[in-house]
């Protein structure tokens, strides 16, 4: 994304962010200029990640939010609308599980959570 500004006064939510690809997005979207909401089940993870912002020169807040909980998707986003307005133009769902194994291993209640949180970010 490079550090040009772009997003220089807007507002993103990082779903998934406490590791990994969302981890990576997220500090991409900062050095482009966005206040980061980084949001995960993973607290731990996402002060990490909220830490790896800031170290690289951008702001960030966390925000706990489990995708498989409908409300709690609706009570993130009304609360960025209400504090961030316009700003908050910014939504990238990264989060996401994993099940190792050969689909013939994994069972059916295990593959249809996994569909449930990585396509529909909701629980079955």
């Amino acid at each position: 994304m490079g550090d040009d500004g772009a997003l220089k006064g807007r507002v993103a939510l990082v779903t998934g962010a406490a590791s990994g690809l969302g981890r990576a997005t997220a500090v991409a979207l900062a050095e482009a200029g966005a206040h980061v909401v980084v949001a995960d089940i993973d607290a731990a993870g996402s002060e990490e990640t909220r830490a790896r912002v800031t170290e690289a020169g951008g702001a960030a807040e966390v925000v706990p939010l489990d995708v498989t909980d409908d409300g709690s998707r609706r009570e993130v986003v009304a609360d960025l609308f209400d504090r961030h307005g316009d700003a908050f133009d910014v939504l990238v769902n990264v989060a996401g599980i994993d099940r190792p194994g050969y689909i013939t291993d994994i069972d059916l209640d295990d593959y249809r959570r996994v569909q449930a949180v990585n396509c529909e970010g909701r629980s079955s």
